[in-house]
């Protein structure tokens, strides 16, 4: 791989990795940083191998395979050999580290010896490849693929003919929706399970117990609210053309709102009790899955934030949760301010238009005074996924079961007995307790009526 330096002045990664785990230079397993201090360096694996100068615009930078050692060159003269044997296949990685970096004149190449193979892959909505063209770009050598909803493949048969290019002779072992498949069994590997595309699940149980490694009540309800999570085996509840699963990891989204008149610290302070919550869960792998925490003031922010979680899918996966901690309505739910800071709320149409990469069990808690009247039907209705809020008024409190001082620590915000609930008493006698969330499914999609 070549790159030719432009700016000295921003710092970029790039080089070859056995897997793109994610988007950071410490996962580049053979790499060159053009450094912001004009320098360049060498990394593998986020160990420095050292400075080796300077480096200008117009200089060529390149990563190469020569007879299975990985070598670094400066416009053609080698610089840094490793010591470090790749492990095949290699996937160029790149990683930029702030905006405005740029990598120019990128050149792929097979090399002299032509031990190398250039493919490029085309694939289908799900991430699966389909065509496969070689480095000439050339329609004539292509080959496709085709597969069953579940990933098996179907090969050259009835019309699906060699001269077509259905030929499995390419050597492609990134397949149904890009993961690899073990040519010895057949499994497709999905880091935290293998998958078997004949029988259309995975081949292991999911290790996440709901009974044991649920921290809410609401978790375990949200669980068992959808039956196809009672199949530990499933793959993407089953409905595979729509769900994917890139490699059995969640986004979590917490969302605090700011700019009200009063409570936007214990906001913050809920949202971040929220997403320590989510992260000391034992279904939570911090290796695999992560928590977006972020402050809103407009309904564009809150839609931003979304877009955020959902560029996350080639790193982490789909979204998995969405909450947000706000001021309420029991009408329209949460209340948002405009750049004039007046109150604003989602309207029915603005959140349908909201565009979240929803993955096959997800759901969204609204934290809030009677969110759960109607706002919480509305957004389910409207994202096809449940939806929870609280059907009466919600105070904050240090203990997420009953009522309490809420001057420092943790901080929850939950529906419990107070004056705004005609409970005032049985909070004044300590007796106070919490209630829980209160689930809305989607509606039933309106059937087409038939034409006549």
């Amino acid at each position: 791989m070549e790159v030719t330096a432009t700016e000295t002045t921003k710092a970029r990664l790039f080089g070859f990795s056995h897997t793109d785990a994610d988007q950071n230079w410490p996962s580049i397993q053979f790499g060159i940083d053009l450094d912001l201090s004009g320098s360049v360096y060498v990394f593998e694996s986020g160990n420095n191998r050292g400075n080796f100068g300077p480096y200008a615009t117009g200089d060529k930078l390149q990563v190469a395979i020569v007879g299975g050692v990985v070598k670094y060159k400066k416009n053609g003269t080698v610089f840094y050999t490793s010591s470090v044997t790749p492990t095949y296949p290699l996937v160029v990685d790149t990683a930029l580290y702030e905006n405005g970096c740029t990598l120019s004149n990128v050149v792929l190449g097979a090399g002299a010896s032509g031990g190398a193979k250039l493919q490029w892959m085309v694939t289908d909505h799900l991430g699966t490849p389909r065509l496969i063209l070689d480095q000439t770009g050339s329609l004539a050598t292509v080959t496709r693929h085709d597969y069953l909803p579940f990933g098996e493949e179907l090969f050259a048969t009835g019309l699906r003919t060699p001269s077509l290019g259905y030929s499995n002779s390419d050597g492609i072992r990134q397949q149904f929706t890009l993961k690899e498949r073990d040519v010895e069994t057949g499994l497709d590997y999905f880091l935290a399970r293998y998958h078997s595309s004949a029988q259309g699940r995975f081949t292991s149980p999911d290790l996440y117990n709901a009974i044991v490694d649920s921290e809410e009540e609401e978790d375990f309800a949200q669980y068992l609210g959808q039956p196809q999570n009672w199949n530990r085996y499933v793959y993407v509840w089953n409905n595979p053309l729509r769900y994917i699963d890139p490699n059995g990891e969640k986004v979590y989204v917490v969302t605090y709102t700011f700019g009200n008149s009063s409570g936007d610290d214990e906001f913050r302070r809920a949202a971040e009790t929220r997403e320590q919550q989510i992260r000391n869960s034992k279904g939570f792998d911090p290796k695999k899955d992560t928590v977006l925490l972020a402050g809103v003031k407009t309904k564009e922010d809150f839609a931003n934030v979304i877009k955020e979680a959902n560029g996350l899918q080639k790193q982490y996966g789909k979204v998995e949760q969405i909450s947000l901690y706000s001021h309420a309505g029991s009408q329209d739910g949460p209340v948002f301010h405009d750049q004039g800071g007046n109150p604003t709320q989602f309207s029915q149409r603005e959140l349908s238009n909201l565009r979240v990469n929803w993955s096959g069990s997800a759901g969204a808690r609204f934290y809030g005074c009677y969110t759960g009247m109607n706002f919480a039907q509305n957004f389910a209705n409207a994202q096809r996924v449940p939806a929870y809020g609280y059907d009466r008024y919600a105070y904050f409190s240090t203990s997420p079961d009953k009522r309490t001082s809420n001057d420092t620590g943790r901080l929850y915000l939950i529906a419990t007995d107070g004056y705004a609930n005609g409970t005032w008493l049985k909070y004044m006698r300590g007796n106070s307790e919490s209630y829980p969330m209160v689930r809305r499914n989607p509606a039933p999609a309106p059937r087409a009526r038939p034409r006549r």
